[in-house]
């Protein structure tokens, strides 16, 4: 690859993420730290730590950026190059399943997260099928977490992951 390309995609990838911390946080107000102790929002003060180092919380950024802009400017092309990258973030989380530890839980979970809110957004089908869809995301978070150690939690990033992800689980199983 040449420089000049890995440069460009360097650029793409910062512009999308930047995107879409736009969107999610208006003015780039981020929550407060006591806001986070009252919201299941803690995980984006995460992600936009984490989003350098771990390139499929990078990918399921750009989908949800990528088609925001497609339905903004109704082009089904980059619509459709959303979900690519959202195909792309999902094999990435599954492949760092498989190799699970300590070092990359936090991106899973984070990573998790962004796509259970792009299929809240974007997800094919009814209200019925993207509560289908988000609630397999918080399922797939819930089996992640009861498969870690407790000690794990000490640290603070995964505790305060937990602590959301409790919240969410309740909002699973509310009628």
């Amino acid at each position: 690859m040449s420089d000049s390309k890995l440069l460009n995609d360097t650029v793409f990838e910062l512009k999308y993420v930047d995107m879409f911390w736009e969107m999610y946080l208006p003015d780039s107000r981020n929550f407060t730290p006591e806001a986070c102790q009252y919201s299941i929002a803690g995980w984006a003060l995460l992600a936009q730590k984490w989003v350098h180092y771990d390139g499929a919380l990078k990918l399921a950024l750009g989908a949800i950026s990528l088609n925001t802009i497609g339905q903004e400017l109704g082009k089904e092309w980059i619509i459709h190059e959303a979900r690519k990258l959202y195909g792309a973030a999902l094999q990435g989380m599954a492949s760092s399943v498989q190799n699970l530890h300590r070092k990359n839980q936090n991106a899973i979970i984070m990573t998790s997260r962004i796509l259970s809110l792009f299929e809240v957004l974007f997800g094919d089908g009814d209200l019925a099928k993207r509560y289908q869809d988000w609630s397999g995301h918080v399922s797939g978070e819930e089996a992640i977490m009861m498969l870690t150690k407790p000690d794990n939690y000490i640290n603070k990033d995964a505790h305060d992951l937990l602590c959301d992800g409790r919240l969410r689980s309740v909002f699973l199983i509310l009628p």
